[in-house]
């Protein structure tokens, strides 16, 4: 004997279809143009669509711009007019702090773009994990050219900043001067006043002398008491200048807990061919003259 079959009527088919509309993980829509040639939603299902209430028994055959706005719809508008010129349109979009990342793809019926189909998916987490990692590297590269104690440049970014300017002075013929300096008796200080006021006369000397220096100029702690300043674009009268400046002023200065200080530099200017070694020997040779002449002096060389 064959069992009897009911037919599955449209009330089952409709029963599944809201079934799937309501389990789908992923957000599911779909577009058209009404007469006027605006672009309305036909549906809009799943999770994103609950959470802020714009589901399809409430949107349905409403424009974008009805529901959304005149000004908030123009980043999508775009989007969806390109999935109706035939493309398939791939972007992210944040809407009340969410992210999610859309797939829109045209219906071709006949040769003509009757809808579009959309789906979207929450990458909110993803979003934030990207940009959490992105701001770990970010505080790793400060790490990696920045003195923590400071705020200056470390030595191998100066490195980095000196070689650079070295090129295009090769390049381009222009001119090349650093300052090179060393607080003078800086053991005293540590072993006088401790560590800590040490630290303090570091970081007051750093901050003294970045309201001095130009634009262009840049320093850092080469290490222990010594800063480097590589000043483009500068000739050799103008970094002595400059590095005078910075001397008088560090000279005249009260540091925290009362502590005077002097600093004794070398000035010299990059000379085209010449081995970056050999320069970074010659700084260091006039400031250690600067030194030998009694401290709290400026000295330069000439290649």
């Amino acid at each position: 004997m064959t069992e009897k079959k009911e037919p599955v009527g449209d009330k089952s088919i409709l029963s599944n279809y809201a079934f799937t509309l309501n389990n789908i993980k992923n957000n599911i829509f779909r577009l058209k143009k009404n007469e006027s040639g605006k672009i309305i939603y036909l549906l809009n299902e799943g999770p994103i669509p609950k959470k802020f209430g714009l589901t399809t028994e409430v949107i349905f055959g409403k424009t974008v711009e009805e529901i959304f706005g005149e000004e908030a719809s123009k980043p999508a508008l775009e989007h969806f007019e390109k999935a109706f010129g035939g493309e398939v349109v791939q972007y992210e979009v944040n809407f009340d702090d969410v992210w999610f990342e859309t797939i829109l793809s045209p219906v071709e019926i006949e040769g003509k773009i009757v809808e579009v189909a959309g789906s979207s998916y929450d990458i909110t987490y993803r979003v934030r994990y990207q940009k959490e990692i992105e701001r770990l590297n970010e505080e790793l590269k400060q790490l990696s050219i920045i003195d923590k104690l400071t705020g200056l440049y470390n030595r191998y970014k100066l490195d980095e900043i000196l070689k650079y300017e070295i090129l295009q002075s090769e390049r381009y013929g222009k001119e090349l001067t650093v300052i090179f300096f060393d607080i003078d008796n800086f053991k005293q200080i540590n072993d006088n006043h401790g560590h800590t006021a040490g630290d303090l006369v570091l970081k007051g000397v750093s901050d003294l002398c970045q309201g001095l220096i130009r634009g262009a100029d840049r320093i850092g702690r080469w290490g222990g008491e010594e800063f480097m300043i590589v000043s483009p674009e500068t000739s050799m009268r103008e970094g002595t200048c400059i590095a005078e400046k910075i001397r008088q002023a560090i000279a005249s200065h009260s540091f925290d807990g009362g502590i005077s200080i002097t600093a004794s530099f070398g000035v010299g200017s990059y000379k085209r061919g010449t081995d970056f070694d050999d320069f970074i020997r010659a700084l260091d040779d006039a400031m250690y003259e600067a030194k030998r002449n009694g401290r709290n002096r400026v000295e330069y060389f000439e290649l």
